[in-house]
């Protein structure tokens, strides 16, 4: 196995020039400099529509480095530089020079050059365009009680302690298996086998520990594909680790955004209106934005509810997944409103969402399966001593520190999908359970064992969990509760079988 280092672009747009590699390749140990001049091309990108087609889900940025001399963010791959040890290719990349042309690049939604879009395409466009119910804008102007607060987020990285890394490994001119930090090794497997062109049944890809993950190691990013290509011209196994640095500009961020919120209501604390407005920076090829108000049409009863959604194309990557994506942004913003509200009328913050409980879903019309919110708000209160609270800023102490009393609301959405598992009943009395999942420090291998020996009615010593190989099972990524579910209903299905084996 030898070492890869990427070399990263210092300005966020222009073009390449001009590679000066002499110095680079007189280091010891130096095998390869690769450009986009002499690397090896992906058979398909995520900038056609086959090639998204063939990707699949895990693509988030269609854009591919280094197929051509063009610059579009700071941080941008434009070699990498191969050697015997790490050392040797940290220092040889170190010697690279790369001469680039700067251009003057969009910064963010904030940019005066920034143009400013609604991605949905149209007034009433669905999810990431223009959500609408009722006559918002009416309602709110017509309301004798409103609140109106704009809140603005600055980018967010993931960055966990365990940076994102691959090896991978020719095992034949059509046979790769890879080594990656991945949440969905069956997502990745489809992700490189659209991007080189193989058979899925070609392409192995094995994470056994994937350490912190949080959403940034879940789609593919071009480091992993590059990595590829890598191993491909150089013909030996590859090992590429990012650095720290190139956290921040190679696994996708939390997006900067600003967020409107417009609340109209009655003097009594009812929702008449709610408005909110997202405005947000994308990359130059994709309309990623996240859906902060997925849940604010159905959170709170209001009959009048409309949501937009805005962007402006800059010179940065494409944003991605964070924990609680959408979700935690959103959910500042409508709580804190919320709380003006309350604070405007006199109404205790609790009351006022008791006050606008809904008690179905307003925007369906449909009930609720299950719904214990008001319970959460009653017994949450008894046990934080609530009706001790001042309402009063400034007023409560604890000796030379002041105190604040709050609550809010908070939610997130149910994800289902397919997923399957293999499990083998041996006559000894062990079991193996299979399952081509990630553990991302969340307890699937305790989790799963523990489940599989209760259905199966044997002490946990006795079953031995495999996951982490795209071999196994197929299931969806780690993330969300999209893992750990569907395996728990396949190892649920055995207690129904009479605990036999089941080939899946």
């Amino acid at each position: 196995m030898v070492h890869a280092v990427i070399k990263t672009s210092d300005v966020a747009k222009g073009r390449v020039t001009g590679f000066d590699s002499a110095a680079a390749q007189r280091e010891p140990g130096v095998l390869a400099i690769l450009t986009h001049q002499n690397l090896p091309k992906p058979v398909l990108t995520g900038e056609s529509k086959e090639g998204k087609e063939a990707i699949g889900p895990s693509i988030q940025m269609t854009f591919m480095p280094m197929q051509s001399d063009q610059v579009f963010y700071a941080g941008q791959p434009v070699a990498i530089v191969v050697a015997d040890t790490l050392e040797h290719a940290q220092h040889a990349a170190a010697k690279l020079r790369v001469t680039i042309t700067p251009e003057a690049p969009v910064a963010s939604y904030q940019d005066t050059k920034a143009q400013r879009y609604n991605p949905g395409g149209k007034p009433d466009a669905d999810a990431e365009g223009t959500k609408r119910r009722g006559k918002a804008a009416a309602a709110f102007a017509a309301a004798p009680a409103q609140v109106t607060a704009t809140y603005v987020h600055a980018t967010n990285h993931h960055n966990p302690m365990e940076p994102s890394a691959t090896i991978a490994h020719w095992e034949a001119a059509d046979r790769l298996t890879v080594y990656d930090a991945t949440q969905g090794v069956s997502w990745q497997q489809r992700a490189l086998s659209g991007f080189l062109g193989l058979p899925m049944e070609q392409v192995r890809v094995i994470t056994k520990y994937l350490g912190g993950g949080f959403g940034c190691k879940g789609p593919i990013w071009p480091h992993s594909v590059l990595t590829a290509l890598t191993a491909k011209a150089v013909g030996r196994p590859v090992k590429l680790v990012l650095t720290r640095p190139q956290m921040f500009t190679s696994v996708g961020h939390r997006e900067d955004q600003e967020q409107t919120l417009r609340l109209g209501a009655t003097k009594e604390g009812k929702l008449l209106a709610l408005l909110h407005e997202k405005t947000s920076t994308t990359s130059q090829w994709d309309d990623y934005a996240e859906t902060n108000s997925k849940f604010m049409g159905m959170l709170y009863q209001c009959p009048n509810f409309e949501a937009t959604t805005k962007l402006a194309k800059a010179n940065v990557m494409t944003p991605t997944w964070m924990r609680a994506p959408g979700e935690a942004p959103g959910s500042f913003a409508l709580e804190s409103s919320l709380d003006d509200l309350a604070y405007q009328l006199g109404i205790d913050p609790v009351q006022i969402r008791l006050l606008n409980h809904a008690d179905k879903d307003p925007s369906t019309g449909k009930p609720w399966s299950s719904k214990s919110l008001k319970q959460c708000y009653q017994r949450g209160a008894e046990l934080f001593g609530w009706s001790k609270r001042n309402p009063k800023n400034g007023l409560t102490r604890d000796g030379k520190y002041l105190v604040g009393w709050g609550m809010a609301t908070a939610t997130y959405p149910v994800n289902n999908s397919q997923g399957n598992a293999r499990v083998r009943l041996y006559a000894d009395g062990h079991a193996v359970v299979q399952v081509a999942a990630t553990d991302l420090g969340t307890g699937t291998y305790t989790v799963i064992t523990q489940v599989a020996a209760d259905c199966l009615g044997i002490a946990p010593d006795k079953v031995r969990f495999e996951l982490g190989d795209s071999v196994l099972p197929t299931t969806n990524i780690s993330g969300a509760p999209w893992e750990l579910a569907p395996s728990l209903r396949r190892c649920t299905r055995l207690r129904r079988t009479c605990g036999r084996s089941s080939p899946k």
